[in-house]
């Protein structure tokens, strides 16, 4: 719960612990509005390939991929991976080390609020601000400032990707560039993560 705590005093949004109750092991979080970015990953990639087409009055036939609007959805993938980066790098410069970084523990939170404008009567589309990314599962994380624990977090982000979404491209390019620009400590960071992913690439040669 401290790490949850810390996270937001960093600018990281998480859900809000509310009430804690030792006697009956209770604790009362706020439940995030957005969906998993996991899914959202999903439902682009689908989008770009023409396949997101619901079934019904189209008689089961699908967008051929030039129907999709493949430019907007790169650009908006290319977005939601530069808001990871960012918040990734205020848990490190904050000292903070999450340990679990996978599109399940990463919630997009910009769909959920851009119906609510909606429904306030704003426009569709007319805040052009960034998507926001909810960092939520701080079960292994860790205070450290040391490299090696960042560059093992961004690893573990990297194979996440990799292993989950490889049909949506080079996910991680925009992470590693927008923490780059918004961490102080990125050099070391970035150094070691690349020597955690050779060994990584090294163990898998030997096996």
């Amino acid at each position: 719960m401290r790490a949850v705590a810390r996270a937001r005093r960093l600018g990281v949004r998480s859900p809000a612990l509310y009430h804690v109750d030792v006697e009956a092991s209770t604790i009362v979080m706020e439940r995030l509005k957005g969906r998993s970015l996991r899914d959202v990953l999903r439902d682009l990639q689908r989008e770009a390939s023409g396949t997101s087409g619901s079934s019904g009055s189209d008689n089961g036939n699908k967008a051929p991929p030039e129907a999709a609007t493949a430019p907007a959805t790169a650009e908006r993938v290319h977005a939601l991976m530069a808001s990871v980066g960012r918040a990734v790098a205020r848990l490190h410069d904050g000292g903070l080390v999450h340990g679990d970084l996978t599109t399940l523990n990463l919630f997009v939170m910009e769909e959920e609020e851009a119906k609510e404008e909606e429904e306030r009567g704003k426009p569709k589309g007319s805040a052009a601000r960034e998507p926001e990314v909810a960092v939520i599962d701080f079960g292994l994380s860790s205070n450290s400032t040391l490299p090696e624990d960042r560059g093992v977090d961004l690893y573990v982000l990297e194979r996440a990707l990799g292993a989950a979404h490889a049909a949506s491209g080079p996910l991680f390019e925009p992470v590693e560039a927008a923490y780059r620009q918004s961490s102080k400590g990125w050099a070391a960071a970035l150094a070691r993560f690349r020597e955690v992913r050779l060994r990584g690439r090294k163990r898998a040669m030997i096996g």
